[in-house]
C-alpha cells in the first residue's frame, strides 16, 4: 500500500466520522429541544395531538406536576408548560402499565 492508498484511505474516514459527528449533534439538539418545557400548543404539535387532549390528560390526572408538565401562573388560571420528552416516556408505556400519580 503506498502513501496515496493510505491518505484516501484517511480523508474517506475523516469524512465518515465528520458526517456522524455532525449526525450525533443533531441527535442531541433534539434530545434537548424535547426536554423543554413548551406552551401546550407547541406540544400538542410535537406529540400530533390537540391542545383539548393534552389538557384532559392534566385534568385526569395522569401526569405528574414538575415532570411532564408545569403549570406558571399565578393561581388566576392555569398556564401550562408540557415536557415532551416526559410525554413520550408516559405514552412509550404501555396503558395497563400507565400509574396516576398521587395527589398531595
Amino acid at each position: 500500500m503506498d502513501n496515496t492508498e493510505i491518505l484516501e484511505q484517511l480523508t474517506t474516514t475523516i469524512e465518515a466520522l465528520q458526517q456522524s459527528a455532525a449526525a450525533l449533534r443533531q441527535a442531541i439538539e433534539a434530545i434537548r429541544a424535547e426536554s423543554e418545557f413548551v406552551s401546550v400548543a407547541e406540544a400538542a404539535e410535537r406529540l400530533n395531538t390537540s391542545v383539548r387532549w393534552v389538557r384532559a390528560q392534566i385534568a385526569k390526572g395522569w401526569w405528574k406536576h414538575g415532570r411532564e408538565y408545569r403549570d406558571t401562573s399565578n393561581g388566576d388560571r392555569p398556564n401550562y408548560q408540557i415536557c415532551v420528552a416526559a410525554v413520550r416516556r408516559w405514552l412509550e408505556t404501555p396503558p395497563e402499565k400507565r400509574v396516576k400519580p398521587r395527589r398531595r
